[in-house]
């Protein structure tokens, strides 16, 4: 797994955060947050809710979680 894509997923494993949280923690724009999400969901299952809390900022709107290794 390339650096990029681990580093979103420890982000987002357990707790939903939105795009530009993601983007400002990894320095990378919300498009290419965006390509690493779809990335992941090839080989993980990554959960988007488009109405919940983010974990980082407050705000509600769509956020991305990764659900932990059972």
């Amino acid at each position: 797994m390339p650096l990029d894509s681990a580093i979103v997923a420890v982000l987002i494993l357990d707790r939903p955060l939105c795009g530009t949280c993601i983007a400002s923690k990894t320095g990378m724009t919300e498009n290419e947050v965006e390509n690493k999400l779809v990335t992941l969901g090839r080989r993980f299952h990554v959960y988007r809710h488009r109405a919940e809390r983010c974990h980082a900022c407050g705000a509600v709107g769509p956020v991305a979680s990764l659900a932990p290794p059972t």
